[in-house]
């Protein structure tokens, strides 16, 4: 990976890693349903503003059905049910136990990746793969 790709993680793992201590304090007197849907506006406004002005509105017509398909279905799992969970547990829950226990879910992801999309098993990959989870059930 090159450095700017290093800035990107890094900047991806500290917005999702303030994330969770931030929807903690706003679900403490809101349903996670009005949570998600006051989540998923800001998500859909901030898309339009970044979005529109790059002229790649045209794009979207030129997308296939089965693609516009897979990425409802990609929303529907895990923008919508995938968050509406996390929140409804997140809410009942402490965050320090709860983030990690959600964050198992690689372990989901590489197992449907060999099945799914042919991807090589190796056993780095499933050592590597069950230390992480592991790893993750040793904090809660």
């Amino acid at each position: 990976m090159n450095f700017v790709g290093w800035i990107f993680l890094l900047l991806t793992v500290l917005a999702w890693g303030t994330t969770p201590i931030i929807e903690k304090y706003a679900l403490k007197n809101v349903s996670p349903l009005n949570g998600l849907f006051i989540r998923s506006m800001a998500v859909f406004f901030i898309c339009l503003v970044f979005f529109i002005p790059t002229g790649r509105l045209k794009d979207i017509f030129n997308l296939s059905y089965r693609e516009i398909f897979l990425f409802a279905i990609s929303g529907i799992l895990a923008g919508f049910l995938g968050m509406y969970f996390y929140f409804y547990i997140l809410k009942i829950n402490p965050s320090s136990k709860i983030v990690p226990l959600v964050a198992t879910y690689p372990f989901v992801a590489v197992l449907l990746s060999m099945y799914f999309l042919r991807e090589g098993i190796s056993w780095q990959r499933i050592v590597g793969t069950i230390l992480i989870v592991i790893g993750v059930l040793l904090v809660k």
